[in-house]
């Protein structure tokens, strides 16, 4: 009687272990889709950044090249 009770509780115990690695698998894959999303928003930024880094470097050139325009004349 012992070994069917736990023969019982194993048979109930294998759908909660695949549930629970169900859950499992499907937090990765909301934490994986999560992480990429915000790699994709870090990358945007970062690209943003690279661009109003760039603008005031060109800026900076055009004024230093009217600096010594003005120099000369």
């Amino acid at each position: 009687m012992q070994a069917t009770h736990k023969f019982e509780i194993a048979i109930a115990d294998a759908p909660s272990v695949f549930r629970r690695q169900q859950l499992h698998a499907r937090r990765g894959a909301a934490a994986s889709a999560e992480a990429a999303a915000a790699l994709e928003l870090i990358d945007a930024r970062l690209m943003s950044t690279q661009r109003r880094i760039a603008g005031v470097e060109r800026e900076t050139a055009r004024r230093a090249e009217r600096a010594r325009h003005e120099q000369l004349i």
